[in-house]
C-alpha cells in the first residue's frame, strides 16, 4: 500500500515570509546572498512529498520535489533493526524505522492513518522488534 505526506504549509508560509522581510532588512551583501540560497529552499520546501510503500519485502521511502526523485531508499525487512514509536507533538504520531546502514526513516503525517498500524503489522510479521514510548500507548488508547 502507499502512503504520502507533505509538511505542514503554515510553518512553510511563516519561514517564507520571514526570510522575504530578512531580505528586505538586511544591509549586508554577504549576509543577503545567504538569505536569498536559504529563502530559495523555503520556496522549493513547497512542493517536496514525501511517499512511502510498503511491500511484500519491503518498505520503499522516496522525496520528491514536483515529481522529480531526490531521495529513495528500499529498506529489506533484514535491514531493519527495530522500529521505534513515539509520539510527535501534542497529538500526533511517530515511527522511526532505524536500520544497518545508513540514515533511519523518520515516518510522521503520512496518510491514510492505517500506516501505523500496517507498519506494526509489518514488523510482527518478519518478527523485527517494535519499542512504543509510553506517550505512544496512551495515544494508541485514545484512538
Amino acid at each position: 500500500m502507499n502512503y504520502t505526506a507533505k509538511m505542514p504549509s503554515d510553518v512553510q508560509v511563516l519561514n517564507t515570509v520571514l526570510m522575504f522581510f530578512l531580505i528586505l532588512m538586511n544591509d549586508h551583501v554577504i549576509l543577503d546572498y545567504f538569505i536569498i540560497i536559504l529563502f530559495l529552499f523555503s520556496l522549493l520546501s513547497f512542493f517536496l512529498k514525501y511517499t512511502l510503500s510498503i511491500d511484500e519485502d519491503a518498505l520503499l521511502y522516496k522525496i520528491h520535489i514536483f515529481t522529480i526523485p531526490i531521495y529513495k531508499k528500499v529498506m529489506q525487512s533484514n535491514q531493519i533493526v527495530s522500529m521505534k514509536c513515539k509520539r510527535v507533538g501534542w497529538a500526533k504520531k511517530c515511527v522511526v524505522v532505524q536500520t544497518n546502514k545508513g540514515l533511519n526513516v523518520r515516518i510522521i503525517n503520512f496518510y491514510p492513518m492505517e500506516i501505523y498500524k500496517d507498519l506494526i503489522n509489518y514488523a510482527d510479521q518478519r518478527d523485527i522488534p517494535v519499542l512504543k514510548s509510553k506517550d505512544y500507548l496512551i495515544l494508541e488508547r485514545k484512538r
